[in-house]
């Protein structure tokens, strides 16, 4: 059904998505050497942005910050009612009619969890990760409506993703 109706995310692919928590779980444990400070997963082609911070039970052991930073820069406008259908996948009704569902169907609940650090943003926007040592940054840009001449933008989120 979510392959259908064109949700092509993580829970549309659990096989892939497991090798993928298992393989942060293990680095982020410290099973491949010493953990990284943090961990961050990059995506995109999904009409908008956001910064979500990823946790990992506390069995697992899981050292390292781990955050998924997604930004689709340039991309064609979503409308009105589609922002509005992408703002609600966070909601509470939303997770508790996904995680029926998913029950209904006999499938697990992944064991790590997701937490928006802000709400998605819509626009014309591009991200830069910025790496130093240990030190990661995160800035999501925007361009700002107006002038074609005198080209504008302005930050819309920026957040330190490591020390």
């Amino acid at each position: 059904m979510r392959r259908a109706i064109d949700l092509e995310h993580w829970a549309a692919f659990p096989h892939s998505f497991d090798r993928i928590v298992e393989l942060i779980r293990a680095a982020g444990a410290g099973e491949r050497g010493d953990p990284p400070k943090s961990i961050v997963t990059l995506g995109g082609d999904i009409h908008h942005a956001y910064l979500a911070k990823v946790d990992f039970p506390p069995e697992n052991r899981v050292a390292s910050r781990v955050w998924q930073a997604v930004c689709s820069p340039f991309r064609n406008a979503l409308s009105k009612r589609e922002r509005r259908i992408a703002r609600a996948g966070d909601s509470r009704l939303a997770r508790a009619v996904t995680r029926g569902l998913a029950r209904s169907a006999k499938v697990d609940l992944p064991e790590v969890r997701w937490r928006l650090e802000e709400p998605p943003t819509f626009d014309n926007q591009f991200a830069t990760l910025d790496i130093d040592g240990d030190r990661v940054e995160l800035r999501i840009e925007k361009t700002v409506p107006g002038d074609w001449r005198r080209p504008r933008i302005e930050t819309s989120l920026e957040r330190r993703l490591a020390p």
